[in-house]
């Protein structure tokens, strides 16, 4: 094959790519085809791409994964929102219900008991709630204030008041990434946080960071439970810590140890 014609044959390539791109999004944006769908095709052509950073990929392909991030951004967004008005609601019914206690010294025990139960419950409820806003809480201004300083400032604001001491130790993290790597390694180490809380029920949690050869490094230590594969529920927020760190070109590693703390490893090859 001459050179002129290999050439030709890369450039029809590179345009079908560029195309098949075009009608995905068009495809996402009319709802024939699902964020997962979207998201398990681009997955997948970045991992058979064998994508090792934002900047080896064409400027169309580049833009097309940070418009899909963009995408699933808003509609956390949305949800954020509307869950935080359910959450009003509740925290503003449960207070109504403690008034109500206070105030209405006559109610029959039954009532009491049945009020003082809802409201209990209602209290819950708005835990339970927040502990999901941690998750769907919109990210584009952390972001903007880099990785190191948007997950600090999460930290501090997110997990204030929980029952869990949370340490971070980000220095050395490069202070510009690529947006879409900075925004999927903060989705990545948010659920490596939120698993380590809600799944491990970890009391302390730290986040360190080293950059080796071509390669970052996080690792997440938590002491809580080791993890059980008995539980299935806890397999799913590990699932999307692998399926995003594969779709930047790196892995995930696990270790569980009954002696030695938990580690969440993150590897996500990234040449300076």
């Amino acid at each position: 094959m001459s050179d002129e014609h290999l050439d030709r044959e890369v450039m029809d390539l590179l345009d079908s790519l560029e195309g098949r791109l075009l009608e995905l999004r068009r495809a996402l944006r009319t709802g024939e085809i699902s964020n997962e769908e979207a998201f398990i095709t681009l997955s997948e052509a970045a991992r058979i791409l064998g994508i090792k950073g934002e900047s080896k990929l064409p400027l169309s392909v580049r833009r097309e994964l940070a418009a899909f991030a963009d995408i699933m951004e808003r509609e956390k967004a949305g949800l954020f929102k509307f869950l935080k008005e359910i959450g009003t609601v509740l925290a503003d019914t449960a207070i109504e219900i403690g008034s109500l206690l206070k105030l209405v010294e006559d109610l029959p025990p039954e009532t009491r008991e049945g009020l003082q139960a809802l409201r209990d419950s209602l209290d819950r409820g708005v835990r339970d709630l927040k502990r999901l806003l941690m998750w769907v809480q919109p990210v584009g201004d952390l972001v903007k204030m880099g990785l190191r300083e948007g997950i600090t400032y999460f930290v501090e604001h997110s997990f204030s008041g929980l029952p869990v001491n949370v340490k971070v130790n980000l220095q050395g993290v490069p202070e510009k990434l690529p947006t879409i790597l900075t925004l999927t390694l903060f989705r990545i180490i948010q659920e490596a946080l939120l698993y380590s809380y809600r799944d491990a029920e970890a009391s302390n949690i730290e986040i360190n960071f080293a950059f080796e050869p071509q390669t970052l490094v996080f690792t997440i230590l938590n002491d809580g439970a080791p993890f059980d594969e008995k539980k299935p529920e806890a397999f799913s927020g590990l699932i999307v810590m692998l399926e995003q760190a594969r779709w930047l070109g790196g892995e995930l590693r696990f270790y569980s140890g009954e002696k030695a703390m938990n580690k969440i490893e993150i590897r996500i090859p990234f040449a300076l």
